[in-house]
């Protein structure tokens, strides 16, 4: 339990099926009361099933990604804490992208250089089960984030004021997923014609 009125801390993103590790809140309050100027700290987290084990997230890509780490490789959004002020600047998170509105944050903040802060501590378990949106098997959401992500991919490619690494990363978003939802409705149809 934090003590106080009012936390340093503005807003972050909890998955009504995760939790916040021990500590997690004390660690943060720590780092942006001793380091100023921070926008968003970030720290470790680690994916559970049950009671045990299946991922740790703690490179420095988990924690400081750059555009194309987060387009097109794992996203942690969770693990971070952010500030009002940081909002103000970049706006809110899009809901209008659905599935993808995490990693279109993520691209927001490095394009707009938010000083992120690296915390060496856990802060969040993400819980897998059946029926989790993050790590659900099931088809139709799988297509649906699919092709969110070549929208995702169009909107970063499109963006004139992106840097080149950023549109260069949304183009090959794009790309890939687009291959992938071709692959899908291959086999669909041939599944079709053999039955």
């Amino acid at each position: 339990h934090v003590k106080g009125n009012h936390l340093p801390i503005d807003f972050f993103l909890l998955n009504s099926d995760d939790v916040y590790d021990s500590g997690s809140f004390e660690a943060v309050v720590h780092t942006i009361t001793t380091t100023p100027g921070t926008d968003v700290v970030a720290g470790h987290s680690k994916l559970v099933d049950g009671d045990k084990l299946v991922a740790r997230y703690e490179t420095r890509a988990d924690l400081l990604p750059n555009t194309r780490e987060v387009l097109i490789g794992r996203c942690l959004p969770n693990p971070r804490f952010y500030r009002r002020t940081l909002m103000q600047r970049i706006g809110p998170i899009d809901q209008r992208l659905g599935l993808v509105a995490d990693r279109d944050y993520l691209v927001r903040l490095i394009e707009a250089k938010a000083v992120t802060v690296p915390l060496a501590a856990p802060l969040y378990v993400y819980r897998r089960h059946e029926g989790s949106l993050t790590f659900d098997a099931d088809l139709k959401l799988r297509l649906r984030l699919r092709r969110e992500m070549v929208a995702l991919g169009r909107r970063w490619r499109d963006d004139a004021a992106a840097s080149s690494q950023t549109r260069a990363a949304g183009r090959e978003l794009e790309g890939r997923q687009r291959l992938v939802l071709a692959v899908v409705a291959l086999r669909s149809a041939r599944l079709s014609d053999a039955a």
